[in-house]
């Protein structure tokens, strides 16, 4: 019985050295990079650089900031101009959350990256108000 736990432990160990050291190449390959499987309002931005990130953060910024809102109360349905109603999107902070994304203590792979660039969501800088 306690031959057949070496071994087993072994197995054990090697599993686990081979995860993180696949979680630490992917946090080197991407240092400069959006880790995989971050979206930022339904687009995809894993791999992409910085700066890449930056000027996609931008373009939906101003697609959101110009779009109108369709606001429903009850059976009644209207549009709003966001600059009528303070929408204004903060690129900066939009911007960081990318590039953190997944990197915040998460294991690489967490499906928790793309949430912080969801479309609405004001975790990840980039929305309308509610």
């Amino acid at each position: 019985m306690a031959r057949l736990r070496l071994p087993v432990l072994y197995v054990a160990a090697a599993v686990v050295l081979s995860l993180l050291g696949l979680a630490a190449a992917e946090r080197l390959v991407y240092r400069d990079r959006v880790l995989p499987g971050v979206r930022l309002a339904g687009v995809q931005v894993a791999g992409r650089s910085n700066a890449a990130a930056r000027t996609t953060v931008a373009l939906a910024a101003a697609r959101i900031e110009r779009e109108p809102l369709l606001v429903t109360a009850g059976s009644v349905r209207f549009r709003l101009r966001p600059q009528a109603v303070g929408v204004a999107v903060d690129e900066a902070a939009t911007t960081r959350a990318v590039q953190r994304a997944g990197r915040a203590g998460k294991p690489p792979g967490a499906a928790a990256r793309s949430a912080a660039a969801a479309p609405g969501s004001h975790r990840g800088g980039l929305g309308r108000p509610a």
